[in-house]
């Protein structure tokens, strides 16, 4: 028993430019190699690969965050304030002045 699709009613959702060939084959043409075409794509290419980069690190920074791998400034500076972290603070301030005061006598 063949299927009689007469009887089905079809919507037509295209325009009926699609149904002909001879329209469609300038609209659908291959993409011809030129600078411009070029410069296009690689806009995208480095828009995506930027993209990735920067959704990964998001999500790796959030993951990380969730893990408790990743911890806050002020965590990391309550948990370094010990008398190491105080002479190394003590040493960058010092030396941070002693360049500025060269700056000035230069």
């Amino acid at each position: 028993m063949a299927f009689d699709n007469s009887k089905i009613e079809v919507k037509e959702y295209l325009p009926s430019v699609w149904n002909d060939d001879s329209v469609m084959q300038g609209y659908m043409s291959m993409i011809k190699v030129g600078s411009i075409i070029f410069l296009f794509l690689s806009i995208r290419i480095h828009l995506f690969i930027y993209l990735h980069s920067y959704l990964f690190r998001d999500i790796h920074l959030n993951i990380l965050f969730r893990k408790g791998e990743l911890i806050s400034l002020n965590e990391w500076q309550e948990k370094h304030s010990n008398w190491v972290g105080w002479g190394v603070s003590r040493l960058t301030k010092t030396s941070a002045s002693v360049l500025s005061f060269v700056d000035l006598l230069s």
